[in-house]
């Protein structure tokens, strides 16, 4: 009988470690009802990604860190007055179990984390509505969620929004009935930010009534309502977010860094 001595099977963990290393890693798959489409490449700056969400198989949810839906985990439930003002999207993940999550809307400071617009969550209003003076795009939209359904249009006022649960104030709205809904008539701020080219963040309805959390790749205006109006995607009502950040399973797109006053999560159907 041949004895390994100890030198030699320490070399041979060290090789088995090493060569595990380099490895692919394989990502969990993807319960049935939540897709990652993407089209373009990263290389030609045309990159667009999203979690297309089945709303009768999964709710999609505005989370924050002091509230959250039912079912959230206990280390979720705790006092809101002593939760952080912000979480990065990897906790907003972990935190409320999430199969997705996609950074939220506009924030006014970074430090303390605060947003701008109304944040409502499970029917709590956590940041009160930005009233739109005439031509402000910022604020102009919502993205509202509720059990197997989801809305996107022109903001009015929060009364309109009380028959959903979870809503998010953003904006511009990008298209609306499968139009073009920016404004014909364009602000110098809106006109700088049509012509920009920078990454982007956008939840949209395309036309079976899926609900689409996307970002991009560095691209103007043009391309982006081209990119999101066109298959796979086929949005037909969308509007702008904030910062790009989205996270599918163990998929991790764009910006993550940051801590963000609220989230849109896709989690397990709530009653």
């Amino acid at each position: 009988m041949i004895r390994s001595s100890p030198t030699r099977l320490a070399a041979a963990i060290i090789l088995l470690c090493l060569w595990a290393a380099f490895l692919p890693l394989r990502a969990e798959p993807l319960p049935e009802g939540l897709a990652i489409v993407e089209t373009g490449t990263a290389a030609a700056e045309t990159r667009v990604t999203a979690a297309r969400v089945n709303l009768q198989k999964f709710d999609v949810r505005v989370i924050t860190p002091a509230l959250h839906p039912p079912g959230a985990p206990a280390e979720a439930q705790g006092d809101p007055e002593r939760s952080p003002r912000g979480l990065l999207l990897e906790d907003y993940k972990r935190r409320y179990n999430a199969f997705a999550v996609l950074a939220g809307g506009y924030i006014a400071s970074f430090s303390p984390p605060t947003p701008i617009g109304l944040v409502k969550s499970d029917g709590a209003v956590a940041n009160p509505p930005y009233v739109n003076t005439p031509h402000n795009w910022l604020q102009e939209a919502f993205v509202c969620t509720d059990q197997a359904r989801a809305t996107i249009a022109a903001f009015k006022s929060a009364a309109d929004l009380s028959a959903y649960r979870d809503c998010l104030q953003a904006g511009p709205l990008l298209l609306k009935d499968g139009k073009v809904a920016l404004p014909a008539q364009r602000t110098a701020n809106l006109d700088a930010l049509y012509k920009r080219i920078s990454q982007h963040s956008f939840a949209c309805l395309d036309r079976t009534g899926a609900l689409l959390l996307g970002v991009t790749a560095r691209m103007d205006f043009a391309r982006l309502l081209r990119a999101i109006a066109a298959p796979p995607f086929g949005c037909v009502d969308a509007l702008r977010l904030y910062i790009p950040g989205l996270l599918v399973g163990d998929n991790r797109f764009g910006e993550e860094e940051y801590l963000f006053p609220n989230a849109l999560g896709v989690i397990k159907r709530s009653n």
